[in-house]
């Protein structure tokens, strides 16, 4: 066969081939990150908990990083001002028009405790809340804000596409769900004496406190509540939500958080510059954010996924301009 005949059956082969080794890529990753669910990490015993006293909000870097008008900030309370992952994570949000805000957390993840009634070990994440409650409150008064976990999530969607969604809902207030009950009810009474209104409507009927968003308002309000230091984040959620109230939705649809403990094996493709969910009929097909929840993944299986997902975006337009070329070659001939 003669070379200017095979040419364009080559500019076929390249572009098919990269996209069958790019879903074996995102395959592995994602089934890499499903098995780091397995391994609980030890925890040490800490000390009993005080009441929180009221503290001082330091920022380790600035207040506020990237646009100056933002159309959503993302508080991230980590506890490392020399982690390249926190680094990572907050180029990559400024680079999608987020705006970041930085409380200082470098102590409050160094110790936990242990349940009086389970002898599970907990992180003091009321710290956490505490440093939620201050940033929240010297945002603009017509902020859209957004509380994620530092380590595990795929930020995907701009920041117009989120509050674009958000506003969609008509509500003030978006939580992600989970499947998990988390801490176990011995531990969190209320699953059990106070379940959402939704809690029949979907099996991820439980709030998630690693992925919250809301207007400043109602995040204010939310956070109108004592806590110790010790208050367990995703029961105290629970709670607050079971109370009533309109103004609040639980993203059960995956419509900007999804949870991707969700998502069967081999469900995850990547698309144009992110995550295609495919055959989950009641889930968005383009979510804005997937949380690793309770995958515990390193911070190189986190960053390895975002570039899978921003190659897909590089090899579908490459991919696209090779086969274009090939059928201009071969109708030349």
């Amino acid at each position: 066969m003669a070379a200017s005949t095979m040419l364009p059956i080559l500019y076929l082969l390249v572009a098919l081939a990269s996209r069958l080794c790019f879903c074996a890529a995102v395959d592995q990753a994602q089934n890499s990150l499903l098995e780091l669910g397995d391994a609980l990490a030890s925890r040490r015993p800490g000390r009993a908990a005080p009441v929180l006293p009221p503290t001082s909000w330091r920022l380790s870097r600035g207040l506020i990083r990237g646009a100056r008008h933002p159309a959503v900030h993302v508080v991230l309370c980590y506890g490392d001002s020399q982690d390249s992952h926190a680094d990572f994570l907050i180029e990559r949000l400024r680079s999608h028009g987020y705006g970041v805000v930085l409380p200082d957390c470098t102590a409050d993840f160094s110790e936990v405790f242990a349940s009086n009634v389970t002898g599970n070990h907990y992180n003091y994440w009321g710290r956490r809340l505490a440093h939620y409650r201050e940033a929240v409150g010297a945002l603009p008064e017509d902020a859209v804000a957004m509380l994620l976990d530092v380590r595990d999530v795929l930020v995907i969607g701009s920041a117009e596409e989120v509050v674009g969604r958000f506003h969609a809902l008509g509500k003030q207030l978006l939580a992600s769900c989970t499947e998990a009950m988390w801490p176990p009810p011995e531990d969190c009474p209320s699953y059990l004496s106070a379940p959402l209104p939704m809690a029949g409507t979907s099996q991820c009927r439980f709030p998630c406190a690693g992925a919250l968003m809301g207007t400043r308002s109602a995040l204010v309000e939310l956070f109108n509540a004592s806590f110790t230091e010790a208050t367990n984040d995703q029961c105290w959620l629970h709670g607050r939500l079971a109370q009533p109230g309109e103004a609040w939705a639980l993203d059960i649809n995956g419509s900007i958080f999804l949870d991707v403990n969700r998502v069967p094996k081999r469900g995850l493709q990547p698309l144009n510059g992110r995550f295609r969910v495919n055959n989950v009929t009641d889930l968005e097909t383009l979510p804005s954010v997937i949380h690793l929840q309770g995958l515990h993944p390193t911070s190189s299986a986190v960053r390895e996924l975002l570039l899978i997902a921003d190659r897909s975006a590089n090899r579908s337009a490459n991919g696209s301009g090779q086969v274009k070329q090939a059928e201009a070659e071969a109708g030349e001939r």
